[in-house]
């Protein structure tokens, strides 16, 4: 009898403790790891909404770009990823980002909002089947060093980080 008591006595305080420890009734969000750009820093004064209709971000992991890796290969520049067709005063946030790497964001702009992807990736913009270019292009960087150096962003972990380094999109390109 004295081991059926521990045990109807062990069952309710298990159970009790197990239910309290956890944390997934928290209503705050975890921090994520993110690169951003915001049409603030790289839309030309008056551009948005009278030419420029959309743009479309395109996220490039530029880690070790210029350097040879310890296997002794390039470690080239690639797309991450891009965002659909934003409208021009809308910030963009990419969440596929690895901590510690370098990245910077091209811009693409269109005069219109009647675009999307096409097959072709999402970065080609199509307005039914007719392939559609970008008017203006920009690209935003992390920032410029003092010797006019342009450095990429780095991803940090459970941070935000906008690259506000950003040539203008909506005047003619030089």
């Amino acid at each position: 009898m004295p081991q059926s008591r521990i045990s109807l006595f062990a069952i309710p305080l298990v159970l009790t403790l197990g239910c309290s420890s956890s944390n997934s009734d928290t209503t705050e969000p975890e921090a994520q790891t993110l690169i951003g750009v915001n049409p603030a820093d790289f839309m030309a004064a008056g551009s948005c909404g009278t030419t420029v209709q959309r743009y479309v971000a395109t996220l490039r992991d530029v880690t070790g770009s210029d350097k040879i890796s310890e296997t002794d290969t390039s470690a080239a520049p690639f797309v991450v990823g891009s965002s659909p067709p934003t409208p021009c005063k809308t910030p963009t946030v990419f969440s596929n980002v690895i901590e510690y790497h370098a990245y910077d964001v091209d811009l693409d702009g269109y005069d219109r909002s009647d675009i999307g992807p096409g097959n072709s990736g999402p970065a080609v913009m199509f307005a039914g089947s007719q392939y559609v270019a970008p008017r203006w292009t920009a690209v935003c960087h992390g920032w410029t060093d003092a010797d006019g150096g342009i450095q990429p962003g780095l991803a940090y972990p459970n941070m935000t980080v906008t690259l506000r380094d950003c040539t203008e999109l909506g005047v003619q390109n030089r």
